[in-house]
């Protein structure tokens, strides 16, 4: 069979087939995605309203929530919102018993020595206290424990009254101390 069709003529009708070629395949490509997008759809659907039914169950459950105290947790509960407001309204003051003084007299305690309360007192006309109540085991680790916080720097005054000494063994004693305060 004899070719009667010209080199040129040849290059456009090949030219065309691949552009026709390149259109069919953009089109089945496109009605694929339009079935892939139209096959989804209810799955998105669904799983939206899943999202809002389980934000909507939580919050009703949010809203609803009930926490029954019995007596003792009602009275520790009434007592910290108390020390929250005693916090908040000292808050104001320059000064403020910090967990670095805390940390530092707890590092200096010994064997033998245990610490019940520790209290903070504002004196507008003297300067502010931090009363220190515990028990001791003996009275040369009470000395000992009130040697060592006088080594330390964050404290200007130490006094450990001599009644705390009246006993030999096992010594409830009260320690006040007046921390080193920054201007």
């Amino acid at each position: 069979m004899i070719n009667l069709i010209p080199t040129e003529e040849k290059k456009k009708i090949r030219k065309d087939f691949y552009i026709r070629l390149a259109i069919v395949a953009l089109f089945v490509l496109s009605i694929g995605l339009l079935i892939v997008d139209i096959m989804l759809a209810p799955s998105l659907f669904y799983a939206s309203l899943q999202k809002k039914l389980v934000t909507d169950n939580l919050d009703n459950k949010k809203a609803t929530l009930v926490v029954d105290l019995d007596q003792n947790s009602n009275k520790i509960v009434s007592s910290l919102e108390e020390k929250i407001k005693i916090i908040n309204t000292n808050r104001n003051n320059k000064f403020v018993v910090s967990e670095r003084i805390i940390n530092n007299i707890l590092r200096h305690q010994k064997t033998g020595i245990n610490f019940t309360s520790f209290l903070y007192k504002v004196d507008p006309n003297q300067s502010k206290t931090l009363q220190v109540k515990g028990n001791s085991a003996s009275r040369e680790q009470l000395l000992a424990l009130k040697k060592e916080l006088e080594k330390d720097a964050s404290f200007e005054k130490i006094d450990l009254p001599i009644s705390n000494f009246i006993k030999s063994t096992d010594i409830e004693f009260s320690l006040t101390l007046i921390p080193y305060e920054k201007k």
